[in-house]
């Protein structure tokens, strides 16, 4: 992952979260990422965290699986880096 903005020559969103998936949103960072594709190519999308291996996070996984502007980065060391050098952090939650 991207470790200073420096260089990024994208709009570069972030999102977190872990835990339940349905309940923190992961599916809505998605839908504002096929959102988003429609109107502009220029950002790249990655969420910081993952969830159970439920039916659902499952088929969210499948369905961003050949887009490659946005990433689930799973658990990282450092978030708060990739947070800092981010323009967007996005935190959906229910």
């Amino acid at each position: 992952y991207i470790q200073e903005r420096e260089g990024i020559d994208k709009f570069f969103i972030v999102g977190c979260g872990i835990g339940m998936a349905e309940r923190k949103g992961i599916d809505l960072f998605v839908d504002i990422y096929f959102q988003l594709k429609k109107i502009r190519q220029d950002f790249i999308m990655y969420w910081i965290g993952t969830f159970e291996e439920t039916l659902e996070f499952i088929q969210l996984k499948e369905r961003i699986q050949n887009e490659k502007d946005i990433q689930i980065l799973g658990f990282i060391e450092n978030p708060i880096s990739l947070i800092y050098v981010s323009y967007l952090f996005i935190f959906p939650s229910r």
